[in-house]
Parts: C-alpha cells; structure tokens; sequence
C-alpha cells in the first residue's frame, strides 16, 4: 500500500466543476402527497432545464411505449453539507460547531423524482454541484459509500447559526421518509459528470467510492485495483470519456459548461440511459420485497399477482427500448456493470423458493383435510353398513317381498354413503404421487 501523506509527488488540485447526480429507487408511504407542486426554490431554474432536456431525450431516444410512461416530479432544493474529512463519529458529536465546520463545505442541491406510475415504480434522484475540487468529488463518494450523506432539516430553512451540533442536518433515509413521505428501496447509485478527466489516482479513488484525500488514514488505494474499469473508456461518442464501477458511472464532457442549464443538454445523453437501467433495478428490488413478505397459508394467486408487477413493470426492459443501436450497446455497458444481473437472479431465487413453499404447504393442507374426509367417509360407510345389516336381519323375510323401487332407492343411498369414501382414498393417493 502506498502512503498518501508521506508521497513525494502529488497531482496537482485540478479546479474541475462538476455534476454528481445520486440516484436510488424509492416507494411511496402513507402520507406522500400526491397533489405535491413545489413551485420554487433556489435550484428550481436549473431543475426546469433538467426535466426539460430529459423528456425531449426520453421522446427522441426512446420507443413511445417507455418514454411516455415515464414522468418527473421536482420535489424541491435543499442545503446538502460535505464533509471534507473521514471522521463522521467527530461528525455527529462534536461539542462546537467550530470544530466542525473545517471539514464541511455547504451546497445547494435539487431533488427530483421518476416516476412509472404503470407498476408504481419511482426513483429519487439528488443533483448536487460542485465547485472547482475534484477532491470533493472523492469526499462526497465516501460519505456515500459510508451511508454519511445528509440534508438540513426544514426546521432550519434561515441561514444556520453558529450551534453546538449539527442537529441541523438529518441523514438521507431519514430526511426524505420524514420531508417527502418515500423510502429508499436499493443501493445508491452515482453519476459524475466532470470538465476533464482527472489523473488516475483521483479516477480510481471516484471509481471505489472512496475518498483520495484522507487525514484518517496513511494509506491509500493499491494501482491496478480498479484495473478493468480505468482500461474500459465505455464512451460510444467523440464529446465524452465514461468509466464505470459497480456503483460508479463517470463522464467527461469535452465541451463541458459551467452554467449547468447549458450543460444539460449533453448530460441527458446519457442520464435517461443510466436512469432507464436503474428503474430497472428499483422494480427487481421492489419485486424481491413483495415476494419476501408472502406468507403461508397465501394462495399461489398472490404469487402470479407479483409476476404481473413483474411483466408490466421496468424489469421486462431491456436495451430495446432505446432505439439506436450504440445506446443499446451502451444500456447493456451499464447493466452488466451495474450487476443488474445479480439482483434478477436474487429475485428468481426468491420466487421459486416461494412458489414451492406455498405449494408444499397447500398440499400438506390437502392431505389433512383429505384424511379427516376419509375418516368420516369411513365411519359414515359403516354406520351405513351397520344400519343395512340391522335392518335386513330384522325385516328378512318381508326383505324377500319389497317393492322393486324401494329396493333400488335403498342401493342408491348405500353407494351415496360409500362415494365419499372412495373419493377420498383416491384424492389422497393421487395427491400422493
């Protein structure tokens, strides 16, 4: 491992502007107001271009089926702080707020929500901007990595004075089921656009979501980890670089603007095929949720109700629904990076262990009722039989004299009390088999 604080050398800061676009699927709890119209806030103008260019590259990329399907919501812009060192634990409990406040860095950000309202399928997606440090970059991938990503509170909406805590800020999960009424379904995933490439070992720190900057530790990232995504440029254009990870999807625009609403034109090239990836990925999650909660005693219909979900949901896509041939090459690109693969194969797992569940649990239901059938079908065959032999010993000789009618209706309800039997034995053994 090699030593960041004692290297000689070190890439020099690059003052690189840049867009991080964190990106989750989320579900609606009680309480989500449906009829929700922010009509401002300090980021509004630059959601407006967001929602507009991303409709236009759903309409003109995209087949008609997918693209009016899919619909944004702007649910406001908020204040999200970076905190420009490792030591959260320092983070959430420091006792002045001056010591605190070196290692954060306060911007404002805009959150938006996708919605397939067809399956109730949605994600959130937070833009944040960031100013002129590559190394923030790195800083703001930590804290997502760790889980350590936050938004003030409402309650402190005022420009914040000097307090004893950050009790201002709430975390992510906790901010949105309390502000927005939506719950976090999946992983985080991170969209970076950047000006420029940055030098490889920033590009390596990006792609692990680690930070590259580090006073907590002495030691950074070993070369040649992050190998096969710093070797694969994925960009299909000459305007763009792309390099993937896991979790991590970055682009350098070569004609990159700072003014936000003139760059987000090019961004959305790429944002909708990312996005229609991780809707993908949110109906996987949310599918995996409603198989794990079926109980027994469900009926196999519950089942099948899910698999509907399933068909008219985003996880049936696939890189048909993007029209040209390079983007689909590019949605696959990112699919596989993404490990889309691994939650699909976690929700077929799921499923068939259900599916098999509730049919060994009807079946031993089956049996148990089927053996209470046989033993009242049985008790009712020999009270039957039991009552025919009395009476036929009482009555033998006016039995050779009865009416031919009377006869046949006195075997017919002798088999009527032996049919239940029978039945039943057969039930059973063919349950059996």
């Amino acid at each position: 491992m090699e030593n960041i604080e004692n290297k000689k050398e070190k890439p020099e800061e690059q003052k690189v502007a840049s867009h991080i676009y964190l990106i989750f699927p989320v579900s609606k709890m009680n309480g989500y107001d449906e009829k929700i119209n922010i009509k401002n806030g300090k980021m509004k103008k630059e959601y407006d271009a967001y929602e507009k260019e991303m409709e236009a590259t759903y309409k003109y990329e995209c087949i008609e089926e997918v693209s009016s399907s899919i619909k944004k919501k702007y649910l406001g812009s908020y204040k999200f702080p970076i905190i420009k060192d490792d030591k959260y634990g320092e983070f959430n409990g420091c006792v002045k707020y001056e010591k605190c406040i070196k290692r954060i860095k306060e911007v404002d950000v805009f959150v938006s929500m996708s919605s397939h309202e067809d399956s109730k399928t949605y994600l959130l997606t937070i833009v944040i901007p960031i100013p002129e440090d590559s190394y923030l970059v790195t800083n703001i991938l930590d804290q997502i990595s760790s889980s350590n990503i936050y938004l003030r509170n409402k309650k402190y909406d005022k420009e914040y004075d000097k307090v004893d805590s950050f009790k201002e800020y709430d975390k992510v999960d906790s901010f949105i089921k309390e502000n927005l009424k939506v719950e976090r379904e999946g992983d985080y995933k991170t969209v970076i656009c950047l000006k420029e490439k940055p030098e490889e070992e920033i590009l390596t720190a990006i792609l692990a979501g680690e930070s590259y900057d580090s006073k907590e530790v002495d030691y950074g990232i070993n070369k040649g980890v992050m190998k096969e995504s710093l070797e694969n440029n994925i960009a299909k254009y000459n305007f763009y670089e792309a390099y993937i990870s896991r979790k991590v999807f970055l682009y350098a625009l070569k004609d990159f603007n700072e003014d936000y609403i003139k760059n987000v034109e090019k961004e959305t090239l790429l944002l909708y095929i990312i996005e229609l990836v991780i809707f993908k990925y949110g109906a996987l999650k949310i599918a995996t949720k409603k198989i794990s909660k079926i109980e027994n005693g469900a009926k196999l219909e519950k089942v099948i109700k899910i698999n509907e979900y399933v068909e008219k949901s985003p996880m049936s896509w696939n890189n048909d629904t993007v029209k040209y041939l390079l983007a689909k090459e590019l949605y696959q690109d990112i699919e596989k990076w993404f490990k889309i693969n691994e939650a699909e194969e976690y929700y077929v797992m799921k499923n068939n262990l259900i599916e098999k569940r509730l049919e060994l649990y009807e079946m031993r239901k089956i049996k148990e009722l089927t053996k209470d059938a046989i033993t009242i079908a049985i008790k009712s065959l020999v009270v039957a039989i039991i009552g025919i032999y009395i009476s036929t010993q009482k009555n033998y000789k006016i039995w050779r004299n009865i009416e031919r009618n009377e006869y046949i209706i006195a075997i017919v309800i002798t088999l009527i009390l032996i049919m239940p039997a029978l039945l039943a034995v057969k039930h059973y053994f063919s349950n059996k088999n």
